[in-house]
């Protein structure tokens, strides 16, 4: 995973040329000031078409290298995402938290079969730490502007529960190297409550939410 902090024109420049060169497959920009200005909506536009571009020479130039993926992008302006005892790429203070504990572990309730979507960063971790010692969401997400992943790709991917044999069959990657996965697949049928904040939706998202529903 790719995790970019630099300011926005530098940022444009790095995902600029991990698209073009695929060096990364998985892509976190929490950096500000793409669609907030004028300027960065620019370059807001310019990665999208680059990554249409990509797709499109991924889905269909037969002279492709076997098993080539266009990179996945989440953000810009995003927190990022926690799931509980693996992984948390939220860079606030747990100070100003009531959900976390010293380690910035999250705190245990009983109520934790819940994953919370939103495309505002500020809107997720204001939300767990109101709902902290009530319940504790296994999977929490901020999407920010959506130049890419959307709230409704990451909730199609939480309804799918065998992502990882779909993944496996379709990469043609080794298993045993994505083993947490599976273990991911596993976690995800537990799931009961899928609660989702979304500011705006990208193009043919409102259809897709629909059906999800």
């Amino acid at each position: 995973m790719f995790v970019c902090g630099v300011a926005a024109q530098n940022a444009y420049e790095m995902l600029n040329e991990i698209i073009e060169t695929g060096f990364c497959k998985t892509n976190f920009i929490l950096s500000a000031g793409f669609g907030e200005t004028a300027h960065g909506k620019q370059l807001e536009v310019n990665l999208r078409n680059k990554l249409k571009e990509k797709v499109q020479q991924v889905t269909f130039d037969t002279e492709i290298i076997p098993n080539e993926q266009y990179p996945l992008l989440n953000g810009a302006n995003t927190l990022g995402y926690m799931w509980k005892d693996m992984i948390n790429s939220v860079f606030v203070n747990q100070n100003k938290s009531s959900s976390t504990d010293a380690s910035n572990q999250l705190i245990e309730t009983s109520q934790s079969n819940i994953a919370l979507l939103c495309q505002s960063g500020a809107f997720m971790i204001s939300r767990i730490s109101d709902m902290a010692n009530k319940c504790s969401p296994i999977f929490s997400m901020s999407v920010g502007n959506q130049i890419d992943m959307s709230n409704v790709d990451f909730l199609e991917w939480l309804l799918q529960d065998d992502s990882y044999e779909q993944f496996i069959r379709k990469s043609g990657c080794n298993p045993a190297d994505y083993e947490k996965l599976k273990e991911l697949d596993q976690q995800k049928k537990t799931l009961m409550v899928y609660a989702m904040y979304i500011e705006g939706l990208n193009a043919t998202d409102g259809a897709r939410l629909i059906r999800l529903i």
